[in-house]
C-alpha cells in the first residue's frame, strides 16, 4: 500500500517566479493552473508515478505506465507535464517546499527550531520515495528542487544575505549539497547511522567549511 502524505499543493502567485522563468528558458516544465480539476489530475499522476517507483525502483518510468497506473489519459498527462522527470521533480519540489514552509513560519514567529533536524525528520519519513528516485539516477532533480526552494525562501530564511550576490550562489549550492549529499550517503550505507548522527555529520561539514584557515 502506498504510504504517501505530503503538504497541500502550493501555487505561485503574482508574476513568474525565478523557477518559472527557468522553465521558460528550457528547464523542467509542468503546466498546472489554479484549477481544482487540474490539481486533482496532477496529484493523481504524481501519486501513480511514485507508486510505480516504489513497486520497482529500478524499472524505467514511462508515461504509458504512469497513465495506466493512475487511470489518466496521455492527453491529460501532457496538459500538465512534459515528461516523467517533470512528475518526479513535482514531487521533489513539494517535498522541499513543505520543509521550508515550516522553517519560514518558525522564522516569522520567532520559534526556535533546528533546520537540520527538520530536514532529517522529513527525509526519514519519506525514505522509500527518495531511495526510489535515487535508484532512477535522478539525484539532480532532488538537488535542484532543494536549491530552488532555498532561493525562493531566502528573504525569510537568510535575511542578512544579498540574494543577488555571487556569495549567495555559493552558499545555496554548498548548503544544498551538504544536506542532500548527507542523506544520499545515509541511504547508500543502508541507513546504518542514526538520525542524530546524520544531523551531526551535516552540522560538522558546515562547521568545517566555516573554519578560518591560516
Amino acid at each position: 500500500m502506498l504510504l504517501f502524505q505530503m503538504h497541500r499543493i502550493i501555487w505561485h502567485s503574482g508574476g513568474p517566479s525565478e523557477f518559472e522563468e527557468m522553465r521558460q528558458r528550457g528547464g523542467l516544465v509542468y503546466h498546472i493552473k489554479r484549477d481544482i480539476r487540474q490539481e486533482k489530475s496532477a496529484e493523481r499522476i504524481m501519486v501513480g508515478a511514485m507508486h510505480l517507483l516504489l513497486q520497482n525502483p529500478k524499472a524505467p518510468l514511462t508515461i504509458q505506465g504512469i497513465c495506466k497506473e493512475c487511470g489518466s489519459s496521455r492527453s491529460t498527462f501532457y496538459r500538465l507535464f512534459d515528461g516523467t522527470d517533470d512528475v518526479i521533480y513535482f514531487w521533489c519540489e513539494r517535498f522541499f517546499r513543505g520543509i521550508l514552509e515550516i522553517c519560514a513560519e518558525n522564522e516569522r514567529t520567532g520559534i526556535s527550531y533546528d533546520p537540520f533536524r527538520l530536514y532529517a525528520e522529513h527525509f526519514s519519513a519519506h525514505t522509500e520515495e527518495l531511495a526510489a528516485i535515487l535508484q532512477q539516477g535522478k539525484i539532480g532533480l532532488i538537488m535542484e528542487a532543494n536549491r530552488r526552494n532555498l532561493i525562493e525562501f531566502a528573504d525569510v530564511l537568510f535575511p542578512e544575505m544579498d540574494t543577488h550576490s555571487s556569495e549567495f550562489t555559493f552558499f545555496v549550492e554548498m548548503r544544498s549539497s551538504v544536506i542532500v549529499g548527507a542523506w544520499k550517503a545515509w541511504l547508500e550505507t543502508g541507513q546504518s547511522a542514526s538520525i542524530d548522527e546524520v544531523v551531526e555529520y551535516s552540522r560538522r561539514q558546515l562547521r568545517y567549511f566555516n573554519r578560518e584557515w591560516e
